[in-house]
């Protein structure tokens, strides 16, 4: 299940009815209601084992829901599930009660799942069963719980991403199996640690979306060639048995416009070989950049190879040059104009030739630095 917000939900033209969607920093609509709300959206989590603010929460959610069962909205249609993901910081309550719940759990995880626990027993109480409450594994939360079990009807949105000691590699996929475990501004830059917490949230938990990060975030303009990874990491997350993915981004530069393309069609099969898999990258390529299309994809290649083998991270917390090999760059720069060139004088179309000479800036944006 493609789990990306409200592109398709509750659209029947799109079959989107009993869609779930991935948690999102959902608190943030309720959280300056609490007595112990601070300004600054984003910028601090509240304490998670108050009780007035699980109360109150309680009564926001149960009375959105009320609201839109009212409206003629139906549960297992338009009605899925609700929002409760932390602010989008790791930075924790320090209280005694949240604290006994840290040390109980693992860090942050027990006072978040504590609270999530409370608010999806009163809606499986009060409302139905079977409206999910989603929590986030993510900046704070991705270790599982030691000791408290996620209800029936709680969801988890998993987070490869960032955490409080480690960074996802980009380099390498999903599973870790081929990384080598590196430092970057002091934090590990390895994706076995996420593998492991993945694991450990599915055998809990019988909903879990996973948040992937394929693409290029950090100085965007210096992309890489990230969709090679993305046949071994759909088969490992099928394999691992997850529910839905959300692609962030889903497109950030033109060189990442062909992961949102590769994503949506493997969410439907991606039982392919390594060959079916090129074949399948190409046929986009021929679709967005007619008589171009091959330059574009050897291109892509080369963004491949002139990327070092070793651990490093796209999305944040990373220095280019420990990723791109600026030197292939500027021995070869004329090479590259060129084969943009060419490519852009083969296009069929004007809207061929403006992708191509769009997807050549982060090439010239590199080869210039």
């Amino acid at each position: 299940i493609g789990a990306n917000g409200e592109a398709i939900r509750n659209k029947p033209e799109f079959n989107g009815y009993n869609i779930g969607t991935k948690t999102c920093h959902g608190i943030n609509n309720v959280s300056h209601l609490f007595p112990d709300f601070e300004s600054g959206v984003g910028q601090f989590n509240c304490c998670y084992s108050s009780e007035d603010n699980i109360q109150i929460a309680i009564e926001y959610y149960e009375g959105q829901l009320n609201a839109r069962l009212a409206a003629g909205q139906q549960i297992g249609r338009e009605i899925v599930d609700i929002d409760l993901g932390h602010a989008d910081t790791g930075k924790f309550c320090k209280c005694k009660n949240c604290n006994k719940l840290y040390s109980q759990d693992g860090f942050s995880t027990g006072a978040v799942l504590y609270f999530t626990n409370r608010i999806a027993a009163a809606v499986a109480e009060d409302i139905s069963p079977d409206i999910y409450v989603n929590m986030f594994g993510y900046w704070g939360t991705c270790k599982p719980p030691k000791k408290t079990v996620p209800l029936d009807n709680v969801s988890v949105s998993y987070c490869y991403y960032n955490d409080i000691e480690k960074i996802i590699c980009c380099r390498h996929g999903m599973s870790g199996e081929d990384c080598n475990p590196e430092v970057c501004f002091g934090m590990e830059v390895a994706n076995s640690t996420y593998a492991e917490e993945l694991k450990g949230w599915l055998e809990l938990c019988d909903r879990v979306i996973v948040w992937y990060y394929p693409g290029t975030w950090a100085a965007a303009p210096l992309s890489n060639a990230l969709v090679f990874n993305v046949l071994e990491d759909m088969k490992f997350m099928r394999d691992c048995g997850i529910y839905g993915i959300f692609t962030c981004p889903a497109y950030r530069t033109a060189t990442d416009g062909i992961l949102a393309y590769a994503v949506g069609r493997l969410m439907w099969d991606c039982d392919l070989t390594d060959a079916e898999y090129e074949a399948m990258l190409r046929e986009y390529c021929d679709i967005m950049y007619g008589g171009g299309a091959d330059n574009i994809y050897e291109y892509l290649c080369i963004l491949s190879r002139q990327t070092y083998d070793r651990c490093w991270s796209a999305n944040g917390f990373c220095d280019p040059a420990t990723r791109i090999k600026f030197s292939y760059f500027r021995d070869n720069f004329g090479e590259l104009i060129g084969l943009y060139d060419e490519a852009a004088s083969l296009a069929d179309s004007a809207d061929q030739e403006y992708r191509i000479i769009y997807h050549s800036l982060s090439m010239y944006y590199t080869g210039l630095i």
